[in-house]
């Protein structure tokens, strides 16, 4: 109840500026025995060159870990189910992109995906996406479901921070 109850409070959260890379290179080292074990393609196209971003990079993990688990929820019992992970830095914006191959978000579900307490899965809690919106935009950023002829797409975009 203590963590829930700090989570809805307006916090300032500790920010250092930081390569996004690393923290999805983190998620991936995280779950790749998961999607291995699932038979799930876990692909990263991530860039030459470092993404900074100011943030909590702590926070920025659990954005991504919530996703990318999500995703192999969706894919559980799916053959060849895919994730794809696309992360880019241009005209001021780092743009990350997570798509999966599976079932895709129902309609009646697209208007509250981001609302406390809203699930499909029976042992879900519905706080991941919640929260995971409430850090992107903590760090001046915005994640969005886009429309998607397969699977789930999000698109999450910060603001870059410039070399010192």
């Amino acid at each position: 109840l203590e963590r829930f109850r700090n989570w809805s409070r307006p916090q300032a959260a500790p920010v250092q500026t930081f390569d996004l890379r690393d923290a999805w290179n983190n998620v991936a080292a995280l779950l790749a025995p998961q999607a291995g074990a699932q038979g799930v393609t876990l692909t990263f196209d991530l860039p030459a060159d470092p993404v900074t971003v100011r943030a909590d990079p702590v926070e920025m993990e659990q954005v991504g870990f919530n996703l990318l688990r999500n995703a192999l929820e969706a894919l559980r019992d799916r053959n060849a189910g895919q994730i794809h992970v696309t992360l880019r830095g241009q005209a001021g914006i780092a743009a990350l992109t997570v798509r999966d191959n599976g079932p895709g978000i129902a309609r009646d579900l697209r208007a509250r995906l981001f609302t406390p307490f809203t699930t499909t899965r029976a042992d879900g809690t519905g706080l991941g996406l919640a929260l995971s919106q409430r850090l992107v935009e903590r760090a001046g950023g915005e994640i969005v479901l886009e429309d998607s002829a397969q699977g789930a797409n999000f698109r999450i975009t910060l603001p870059l921070e410039r070399a010192p």
